[in-house]
């Protein structure tokens, strides 16, 4: 019986092999090629999204980093005597400071 596909025998194989690829996908992936370049792309872009979940993460916690400072600086202040009074020579110059 004479085989009618446009493959080469070699490459057959894989594709009916796999059933789970569409027919009308088995010849780009019997090649080979359409496999390697998809797994490459996908490879690709979980570690731009691994990267972009890294910076999130790492701007998070210097966020968390520097609300902490500001509010210990806060704290400090009061501390200290609150806020300048308004008619401190520092703020006269400042049309609200008194």
């Amino acid at each position: 019986m004479q085989d009618k596909s446009p493959m080469p025998q070699a490459y057959r194989g894989f594709a009916q092999a796999t059933r789970r690829v569409p027919a009308w996908l088995r010849h780009v992936f019997a090649m080979g090629f359409m496999a390697r370049l998809f797994s490459g792309l996908l490879l690709l872009n979980l570690l731009v999204i691994a990267l972009a979940v890294w910076a999130l993460f790492e701007s998070r916690l210097k966020y968390e980093e520097r609300a902490a400072s500001e509010v210990q600086n806060l704290a400090l202040l009061l501390d200290h005597g609150g806020f300048p009074p308004r008619n401190r020579p520092v703020l006269a110059g400042h049309p609200h400071g008194g």
